[in-house]
């Protein structure tokens, strides 16, 4: 995210750059809970006992009288059990490529291109699960993996509409994943509940404290949190998922803070993997409406440890 400070030119420029073409982006969803706290599972999509992996990819492109943009953003997810708790790493890149007027000097055309790392994020939460429900609770922490260039002023301009691309491609969900040059704190809760016919609901909240070490676009302390709902409908061969995302940056100075972003998913049990896709869609300002022109969507596939569908039995009487 940019933090906007008076006087400072570099980033007046950036957020120029960025509006003018479009702007700045689990921990857990319905489709993302398949570690199991023992050997019955967990969440909405049960799985084993046993280390799980997620690989997405997520895709955003853009074409218009001015520029020519694409960002692919592969991003791997690990969690490890220990004992009834887990430890969970997120970790990955955003790949951005720009063809348009140099931010510098609009009347020369670049073709410019970019690889940022993501802030590398490991959280460990203590975890209670019967089938009915889940609470966790979480803590976690990133290092500060996402750079900026600053041999030139477009190099260090291109860096930074990569990481803000990438939040909104994302709907800012785990927005901390790409706050260039920043180390941030994360407090993590989440609750979900599941019906004996197939329903699952619930949702999360993180409250965010970051420190950032660039003296233009963000030094010094910074506070930001996100909510998010969740609902999911369990079969036996696929769950179908919708994600609301409420996210404020409460500490910038910019002119809007929020964003609210949907979800929707769905992932097919293959039984040997899970295949899922997901479409984020910011639908107000500064992202968004996703699919307007200059504004921001993703489209993301990936591939998961295998879940399988185990619900609670229908309460007595039934």
């Amino acid at each position: 995210m940019i933090r906007r400070q008076p006087g400072a030119a570099l980033c007046t420029t950036a957020l120029a750059a960025t509006l003018a073409a479009a702007p700045a982006w689990a921990e857990v969803r319905p489709s993302d809970l398949i570690r199991p706290a023992d050997a019955v599972g967990f969440g909405p999509g049960y799985g084993r006992r046993v280390t799980s992996y997620e690989l997405e990819v997520g895709f955003f492109t853009d074409s218009n009288d001015v520029q020519d943009l694409f960002l692919i953003s592969p991003l791997v997810r690990v969690v490890q059990p220990v004992r009834a708790n887990e430890v969970e790493l997120v970790w990955g890149f955003s790949a951005f490529s720009i063809t348009g007027p140099a931010a510098t000097d609009p009347s020369r055309e670049v073709d410019q291109s970019t690889v940022r790392l993501a802030n590398p994020y490991l959280a460990y939460h203590w975890v209670w699960r019967e089938l009915p429900y889940q609470v966790r609770f979480g803590v976690g922490l990133t290092a500060p993996a996402a750079t900026l260039r600053e041999e030139t002023a477009d190099d260090t301009l291109i860096d930074l509409l990569a990481l803000t691309y990438t939040q909104g491609m994302y709907g800012f969900h785990e927005f901390y994943l790409w706050a260039p040059e920043t180390m941030s704190g994360v407090l993590h809760a989440d609750g979900y509940l599941r019906e004996h016919f197939g329903l699952v609901y619930g949702g999360q909240l993180k409250l965010v404290n970051m420190y950032g070490f660039h003296d233009v676009v963000n030094e010094g302390y910074q506070f930001a949190f996100e909510a998010a709902l969740d609902v999911a409908y369990e079969l036996e061969w696929a769950r179908f998922a919708l994600r609301g995302i409420y996210f404020n940056f409460l500490t910038s100075d910019a002119d809007d803070t929020d964003q609210i972003s949907v979800e929707p998913e769905l992932r097919f049990r293959l039984g040997f993997a899970d295949l899922f896709a997901r479409l984020t869609m910011p639908i107000d300002e500064p992202a968004g409406p996703a699919f307007d022109e200059g504004r921001v969507w993703g489209a993301h596939i990936g591939i998961g440890s295998p879940t399988e569908r185990h619900l609670p039995p229908p309460p007595k009487g039934k």
